[in-house]
């Protein structure tokens, strides 16, 4: 049996409907009447199958292996004439969101797109997931991209033309990532499972009891209560696990917690949880997050929210150019909102709005009032490299490791609880005519503070600081930065093509020192954060722990996340 998705009103179907849309079913197949804008249809396979859901009006290639036991949901788009797959089962992502390399343990169903303003040369499959996951990559790009063939089976390198798309699906048997071609003639057999009945939410919530410092809770479908708590009382620093097998989702009651965000658990996600004695509260360390492109966002409308962080992606061809946040979320909910748009993005917040412009990278959050606020400023930064540069690195490939090093600048800001992000407002070629690539970084760093063809280049463009790339003959450092702050000491150099440099120097700027230097609490914690010399994406702080409860920071002794916070709005304004 086929499952046909209603098709758009200038098709030959049925008229149309006053609610969600119902199977009629005839034989051989289920077909629609005219879908709605909004209109979900939610189903789901006893079995792994190819072929018992038509396609074609849908975002998904034919023929894509559908996985069992999932609630698929779709949900129309009037804009896009085209019904497209939501829930927590699928996760929308990109080069912007992630870059080259897509993430361990991805969501069952991963669409990768690529585009061309949104493009990598080349895309790593990762190297762990679930049997039966599936990836799409697909690509929009001019330029060719280059899959690349470890992780894959065989290993294989395979090169994606524009609008060209490819499957992959994980095989835990051969530990690897095989390429899955549609059958061409596929023979529908495999009736549709109605979907579960929602229930209503239960009146008490499951208490959950401590077995020890540290307790895992797995949840499965034979839990009777839909909402679960964490235990009033506990030891300090206990730490709690919590995970589900199950179907259902269950909420997470959050009277005990010190983040009182959206907080729903589904199949395959995990919390972890610590508790503070001295607040008598639940500290929430990890968390699931939620992702959505605006492309799949009915009238750019934000849903409602379920997990404690949920990002939003604009895309430069996004369908609109003003986004929707939901009204009356849990307080301490977060929306960032990352732009690649070459326009401005109007972001509607109920009672008031706000711009996100192109490039910007801005995190809103819901108050104790359940109001939207702006959480974040933003500040401008101008990207040199001098002219000697390109030899060694393409203007293109400059480009992109500019913009794969904002990406994880911000995350890393997003991640450790700072109030500001960067944006590179222009990427510009500086010609090197006092023979500055002969000399060293700390040189560099003071013509550049003078030079004033960089200080025009900088009020030109209304950039609030200056980053330069240069090729020079300096093995006594990777990269170097004003200890700020200061208007016009509000610069730094790198001197290799690492990410992590920039988002080092950059806190630099920002006042922060190395792990370990006594210059008060603006430093960072030895092997854990950006400036301990570690590639995890945290800035210290008191307020976010590793996943074994351990804090990142000391109150009042190492908190460069404090410290950048108190002078990002200063920063911000420079120009």
């Amino acid at each position: 049996m086929i499952i046909r998705m209603p098709a758009p009103p200038h098709q030959t179907f049925q008229p149309h409907l006053d609610h969600q849309p119902v199977a009629e079913r005839t034989p051989g197949t289920a077909a629609f009447k005219t879908p709605k804008n909004y209109d979900r249809i939610t189903t789901s396979f006893s079995s792994p199958s190819t072929s018992s859901l038509d396609l074609t009006q849908t975002n998904l290639p034919a023929g894509l292996p559908l996985p069992k036991d999932k609630m698929l949901s779709f949900l129309y788009s009037e804009t896009q004439k085209k019904w497209y797959l939501t829930g927590k089962d699928v996760n929308y992502s990109s080069p912007f969101r992630v870059g080259s390399s897509i993430p361990n343990y991805p969501a069952p169903i991963t669409l990768y797109s690529i585009s061309s303003n949104n493009w990598i040369p080349a895309v790593s499959l990762p190297t762990h997931a679930k049997d039966n996951d599936l990836i799409v990559i697909e690509s929009s790009a001019d330029k060719p991209v280059t899959i690349e063939g470890k992780n894959i089976v065989p290993a294989q390198s395979a090169i994606l033309n524009k609008d060209e798309k490819r499957i992959y699906q994980y095989s835990e048997i051969d530990k690897g990532w095989k390429l899955f071609t549609p059958q061409k003639n596929p023979t529908p057999s495999i009736a549709p499972i109605e979907p579960k009945p929602v229930m209503p939410e239960a009146q008490e919530a499951k208490a959950l009891k401590l077995e020890g410092k540290k307790t895992i809770f797995l949840l499965d479908d034979a839990a009777n209560e839909k909402t679960v708590k964490l235990p009033d009382i506990a030891n300090d620093n206990d730490l709690v696990r919590l995970t589900s097998s199950a179907r259902q989702t269950f909420n997470i009651n959050t009277s005990n917690i010190n983040n009182r965000s959206a907080m729903t658990l589904d199949k395959g996600e995990e919390y972890i949880f610590k508790y503070i004695t001295k607040n008598k509260k639940w500290e929430m360390i990890r968390a699931p997050e939620k992702f959505f492109d605006i492309k799949t966002l009915a009238n750019s409308q934000v849903p409602d929210l379920s997990k404690p962080k949920t990002y939003i992606e604009i895309s430069k061809n996004a369908i609109s150019p003003n986004l929707k946040l939901p009204s009356s979320q849990p307080p301490g909910s977060e929306v960032i909102v990352s732009s690649s748009s070459s326009h401005h993005t109007m972001v509607d917040m109920g009672n008031s709005q706000e711009t996100v412009k192109p490039g910007e990278v801005v995190v809103f959050k819901v108050d104790n009032n359940k109001k939207w606020k702006r959480e974040t400023v933003t500040i401008d930064l101008l990207f040199l490299y001098n002219n000697e540069l390109p030899k060694e690195l393409s203007k293109d490939k400059i480009q992109k490791h500019v913009k794969q090093s904002m990406n994880e600048t911000n995350q890393a800001l997003v991640n450790s609880g700072a109030n500001f992000t960067y944006r590179a407002v222009a990427v510009k070629e500086f010609e090197d005519n006092q023979g500055w690539a002969k000399t060293n970084t700390s040189h560099v760093l003071n013509q550049l503070r003078n030079d004033p063809r960089a200080q025009a280049m900088l009020d030109d463009v209304k950039a609030d600081g200056m980053f330069y790339l240069a090729n020079l003959k300096d093995p006594a450092a990777s990269g170097r930065a004003f200890l700020g702050p200061g208007k016009k000491e509000m610069i730094a150099t790198s001197n290799t093509y690492s990410t992590y440099v920039i988002r080092h120097e950059l806190a630099h700027n920002m006042g922060v020192t190395h792990a370990g230097e006594d210059f008060g609490p603006s430093q960072g914690l030895a092997g854990k954060t950006v400036m301990g010399h570690s590639l995890n994406l945290y800035y210290s702080t008191p307020h976010r722990y590793t996943d074994e409860g351990e804090p990142l920071g000391i109150e009042g002794k190492i908190d460069a996340v404090g410290a950048m916070n108190k002078i990002s709005a200063e920063v911000a304004a420079y120009r």
